[in-house]
């Protein structure tokens, strides 16, 4: 049975980023600060590339039957104003992140989702699975409590439906139960990619969620939808007709959210959650510090800090906002894609010593709390807040025999991340280390990534990274 205490895991991070206003630390907490000097932030290298990542996230909770994202024309539907009329081509992301909660309700009904999607053209379209994950919190994944860090070289370690659906595209998994690795859709035909339910019947209390990540590649435009459908227990899923019904009749699932604050508008912001098109699903970046723009040196004790997910007002004094913009948007949901759920991070650090002694390395992720001036610190005891659930994965070494190990990491507000990487270099060595994660939508962003240096001490060991 899934009890209270978990299901409100599932909404503390995400509530608290994505509906609070910004306001500052509370000052029990700014007394429980750990004594440091003021540390180096550098914004991320790098920017989000262009490929397009349908976002299906608002409203969070389903509570009935509808439209939650359509980009089909507004075109003999029912209620024009709820499609976004944009044909998605080539590659295409699809995330879905939705709730049905029925704790407040005298039923259990189940609310089943649909990603529908429509070849626009008089061509046969193939559409290619690159890969696709779609998981519930029960059974399939429940919020537990994790240590701080795991060896997850086996992909068996996560904590609620997001991190486990991030974790298994991570590692290039395609569900072979939800899709095939091609389909091919006639022209001006119906598809559907995901037709599944969220259930609460047999939960106590009657709450459950599904986050889905879905990567395609097709050669034909399509226009998409996610639709829900609420229905009682033991109904089948709907068919691709009575989705076809809902898209062209339903208007926007109701009740709505808070509508998200105008982009630079002054006063406390509501970031609201996403529903409609990202420009942007890969940040790549190359972490270098050198003169010539080939490494990151490492021959003094030092460390520097990179953002992860910066969004506006809490940037850690970069000024720099990552969030992916959107192409087209539902016009009381956010403005940008805040959090950048589901966005592949791949961050390259080609380390090298260039000293004349030994040096020991280490990156980690790390979770500090920001104050009004952007200036982050770290709290002597992390609060109860889980600020990041996630797998990473890192891989060093050589090109021809690479190293690659993940690590699952579970952070809480202000707390100090563990390494991720850590190595003893020698005079003269390199190492080229590359970090990849998918930020995954149970966590609040946002994040940095420290890489420090230090003269290699007597008996300092490197990481450990046998699985346990």
């Amino acid at each position: 049975m899934l009890r209270l205490e978990i299901n409100c895991c599932f909404f503390a991070s995400t509530m608290f980023f994505l509906m609070a206003p910004l306001s500052a630390q509370p000052s029990q907490e700014q007394s429980q600060t750990t004594a440091a000097t003021t540390p180096a932030v550098r914004p991320l290298p790098g920017n989000l590339d262009t490929v397009e990542m349908f976002n299906s996230n608002s409203p969070e909770v389903v509570k009935s039957s509808g439209i939650l994202v359509s980009t089909f024309p507004s075109l003999n539907m029912a209620h024009p104003a709820a499609h976004l009329n944009l044909p998605l081509n080539g590659q295409v992301n699809f995330f879905l992140h939705h709730i049905n909660n029925r704790v407040n309700e005298k039923d259990l009904q189940t609310v089943f989702i649909a990603l529908l999607v429509y070849n626009s053209s008089d061509k046969k379209a193939t559409v290619k699975v690159l890969s696709a994950t779609s998981h519930l919190s029960q059974p399939d994944a429940p919020f537990i409590s994790l240590p701080a860090l795991e060896n997850n070289d086996r992909g068996q370690i996560y904590a609620g439906p997001g991190d486990r659906a991030m974790a298994e595209i991570l590692r290039g998994e395609r569900d072979e139960k939800l899709l095939k690795a091609k389909l091919e859709i006639a022209p001006h035909q119906y598809a559907l990619l995901l037709n599944q339910a969220i259930p609460v019947e047999k939960l106590i209390p009657p709450i459950n969620g599904r986050s889905a990540l879905i990567k395609i590649e097709t050669n034909q435009p399509l226009f998409a939808a996610t639709l829900s459908s609420l229905q009682n227990n033991g109904d089948e899923a709907p068919s691709l007709q009575r989705w076809q019904e809902i898209l062209q009749q339903s208007d926007l699932v109701m009740p709505r959210e808070k509508p998200a604050t105008e982009a630079g508008k002054p006063g406390p912001i509501i970031y609201g959650r996403v529903a409609g098109v990202q420009k942007g699903s890969l940040w790549l970046s190359n972490v270098v510090n050198s003169e010539d723009g080939k490494y990151y040196e490492v021959g003094e004790a030092k460390t520097l800090n990179y953002p992860i997910s910066t969004v506006a007002g809490h940037t850690f004094d970069t000024g720099q906002v990552q969030s992916a913009p959107l192409v087209v948007r539902n016009a009381d949901t956010a403005y940008l894609a805040h959090g950048n759920y589901a966005v592949h991070y791949s961050l390259r650090i080609p380390l090298r010593n260039q000293s004349s002694s030994e040096r020991l390395v280490t990156i980690a992720l790390q979770n500090p709390c920001s104050d009004t001036k952007n200036n982050f610190y770290f709290l002597e005891t992390p609060d109860s807040r889980v600020f990041f659930r996630g797998s990473l994965k890192v891989t060093s070494g050589s090109s021809k025999k690479p190293e690659v190990h993940f690590f699952h990491l579970v952070l809480h507000h202000g707390e100090h991340g563990q390494a991720i990487f850590s190595k003893i270099l020698s005079p003269s060595e390199s190492e080229n280390v590359q970090v990849d994660f998918y930020y995954p939508p149970d966590a609040t962003p946002p994040q940095i990534i420290s890489i420090a240096s230090i003269e290699s001490p007597k008996g300092s060991k490197q990481l450990d990274t046998t699985p346990k």
